[in-house]
C-alpha cells in the first residue's frame, strides 16, 4: 500500500500541547492508546501529519490519504 490513496479508521493521540486544534498525532486502534502507557506495537501505529490544523478528535476518526511506509523514531513512540 506505500503510496496509495488509504481510508483508515482509529483514534487520534495529539502530539502537540495545543489541545484545539493539531497537525500531528499518532492514529491508534484503540482509544485507551496514550503516549502516557505503553504504546501499541509499531505496526499498529501511524503518524499522521496533517497540511492543515484538525480540530482534536475525542473518538474514533477516518482518516483518508496517501500512505507512505517509512520508520520514523519518536520519543512518542
Amino acid at each position: 500500500l506505500d503510496g496509495e490513496v488509504v481510508k483508515i479508521p482509529g483514534f487520534m493521540v495529539p502530539l502537540e500541547d495545543e489541545l484545539k486544534n493539531v497537525s500531528e498525532f499518532l492514529l491508534v486502534p484503540t482509544p485507551q492508546a496514550c503516549i502516557h502507557v505503553p504504546a501499541p506495537p509499531p505496526n499498529q501505529m501511524l503518524y499522521i501529519k496533517m497540511k492543515e490544523p484538525v480540530e482534536t478528535a475525542y473518538g474514533p476518526i477516518w482518516v483518508y490519504g496517501k500512505l507512505n511506509i517509512v520508520t520514523k523514531r519518536s520519543v512518542y513512540g
